[in-house]
């Protein structure tokens, strides 16, 4: 059975967010299934998103198996989008953790137990972090 494995790509430089979108959609795993990547221009569009995807009117896992997130966005940010996201996982006991990669260019920024990529990233490193988060 071929099932893609569904990643959110949350940024606001929409040139960066198609190469991001390019090089996830190229990546298979071990078992030959594809990644396919939506993408959201802020954290508000990447809520609606989370929300749209979940399963069974929320009550099963959601589609999105990860979140590449960019921290400095306008309207709302990596941090509030975070804290937001949260709270939807924590409301709902069925909803799995969405895992999340975060995206800066700021070492300053890093979040504490979250995997992040300090930008310029190349193809290689944003693929072997999806790979590690996705096919443990």
């Amino acid at each position: 059975m071929n099932t893609e494995k569904l990643v959110l790509v949350v940024e606001d430089e929409p040139d960066l967010g198609k190469i991001f979108v390019r090089i996830i959609n190229k990546i298979k795993d071990k078992k030959k299934n594809n990644y396919h990547a939506i993408i959201a221009e802020n954290g508000f569009e990447a809520l609606k998103l989370v929300k749209k995807h979940q399963r069974f009117f929320g009550l099963g896992p959601n589609n999105i198996k990860c979140i590449c997130l960019d921290q400095r966005m306008p309207k709302m940010d990596g941090t509030q989008f975070l804290k937001r996201l949260k709270k939807i996982e924590h409301k709902n006991f069925f909803l799995k953790h969405i895992p999340v990669v975060y995206i800066t260019a700021y070492e300053n920024e890093i979040e504490q137990n979250i995997a992040t990529l300090i930008k310029p990233i190349s193809k290689a490193q944003l693929e072997d972090t999806l790979k590690e988060i996705l096919e443990k």
